[in-house]
């Protein structure tokens, strides 16, 4: 009965909430298969199973051979295989490359068959044809210029084929310098000498991101990239604690504007958080007004709305226009604001990296709220991987249900329709896109 409920849910389109591709495949990196392997999830999980930094480092570039590689690599493979990123490529190798396994004796014919696809329509291939893809909402990459990549022009020259993109508020929000504030100005053909010519800039700005797209951030939920060292990752840490926002709580007006004159024309000793406030709030009040989506990651060290519960809150119910996007976290560290998408109409409970809580979240929040497949992958054949894990988790959750007698075959039908592509386009504004699937 799985295996029907599985074929009924791979005839249904879906859409990839949470994708961090290149934007375009030209962009797509020439490097071989293992150095593809390690720019995804499988590298986490080899660095978490004892994969010595250094050698991961070398696995990554072109002075070993792809033998080579794999030898290093092979004794962690073997103990990180049954995690989900590298399920999802072993998948991908099966299905799309026609390998059953991964060895020494056929990671050489492996990568030639990984390399001719640089000459051919991978996006379109993987994306609309094998997933049966309608879109994909595309985050922006991190930085060590956290915060700042609002407006991108490379994220803008996405190909809309395949993805929406999303803007990121948080230079709008948190600029650094006096020389952020005009460069924010120039963007909007104003001259933010005040405080009030600023948050006009900000209001044409948003308003840019709310034709182009209508999705944005602030901070956190940018794509980020493995570290190879232990040092990297502590800088990576101590540049998103310092970077760190503070909560659109409640300002007023004379403080913010206080706040920034102090900043612009002032001793700059302190951060000006009353500006920060007060520019974050307004900025969410109209995103509100175009029925905008913004999304929140729990899982992000800036996050700071996924600490303050009591704000998130009460701007959940001061704006009920506003659309949040919530990633829920995969470790549970935080249980706060992904769960009130069961009390709020306007939170989505998005569990692109918590895929194994659907039965959890199918039993508090209503079905229409969840948001069940983003693949977060960076590498195209991952995501054919991610598609199917995620397709057969969601038929063997509705089956056990309609198997313990709590719910219709019709009704789980309903559900999967909504879970793997139906309430992605309420959340995202797409509700007019309507893409064949593949075959």
């Amino acid at each position: 009965m799985v295996a029907v409920m599985y074929d009924y849910i791979e005839s249904l389109p879906l859409v990839d909430s949470l994708a961090y591709l290149p934007p375009r495949e030209e962009a797509r990196p020439r490097r071989d298969i293992v150095a593809e392997f390690l720019a995804d999830a499988p590298a986490d999980a080899l660095l978490a199973a004892g994969f010595d930094a250094e050698m991961f480092a070398m696995a990554r570039n072109e002075k070993l051979s792809v033998r080579e590689k794999w030898d290093v690599i092979a004794p962690y493979w073997t103990k990180a295989q049954y995690t989900s990123g590298c399920k999802a490529i072993m998948l991908a190798i099966c299905e799309l490359y026609g390998f059953d396994t991964i060895e020494r004796e056929n990671i050489e014919a492996l990568d030639m068959s990984f390399r001719s696809t640089f000459n051919s329509d991978r996006y379109n291939y993987i994306l609309k044809e094998r997933c049966g893809i309608e879109f994909s909402v595309l985050l922006p990459p991190e930085t060590d210029n956290i915060c700042r990549n609002g407006g991108d022009a490379g994220m803008l020259s996405a190909d809309r084929r395949y993805f929406i993109t999303v803007n990121d508020i948080c230079g709008l929000v948190a600029p650094r310098s006096r020389e952020e504030v005009f460069a924010v100005g120039r963007q909007a053909d104003v001259t933010a000498s005040s405080f009030d010519d600023y948050l006009e800039a900000c209001a044409r700005v948003l308003k840019r991101f709310a034709q182009e797209n209508g999705i944005i951030i602030c901070g956190g939920g940018t794509a980020p990239v493995q570290s190879s060292s232990a040092l990297d990752t502590a800088y990576k840490k101590e540049n998103y604690i310092k970077n760190r926002l503070p909560s659109p709580r409640k300002t007023s007006y004379s403080d913010a504007r206080g706040a920034y004159d102090n900043f612009m024309y002032g001793s700059r000793s302190s951060e000006p958080v009353a500006m920060y406030r007060y520019v974050y709030r307004f900025l969410l009040g109209l995103a509100a007004e175009k029925n905008m989506t913004f999304r929140l990651d729990e899982d992000a060290r800036n996050c700071t709305l996924a600490d303050d519960p009591d704000c998130f809150r009460e701007l959940c119910a001061l704006f009920p226009e506003l659309k949040f996007d919530v990633l829920v976290s995969a470790y549970h560290r935080r249980c706060g604001i992904g769960y009130m998408a069961g009390i709020y109409p306007n939170v989505y409970a998005n569990l692109s990296r918590a895929e194994c809580a659907l039965p959890e979240y199918l039993e508090f929040v209503p079905y229409n709220k969840i948001i069940a497949f983003g693949s977060g992958c960076r590498t195209i054949d991952a995501v054919y991987g991610r598609a199917v894990l995620v397709r057969e988790g969601i038929a063997r959750i509705l089956q056990d249900k309609i198997a313990a007698g709590g719910m219709k075959s019709y009704d789980a039908k309903t559900i999967a329709s909504a879970l793997t592509s139906g309430n992605a386009h309420e959340l995202y504004g797409r509700t007019e896109m309507r893409v064949d699937v593949g075959g």
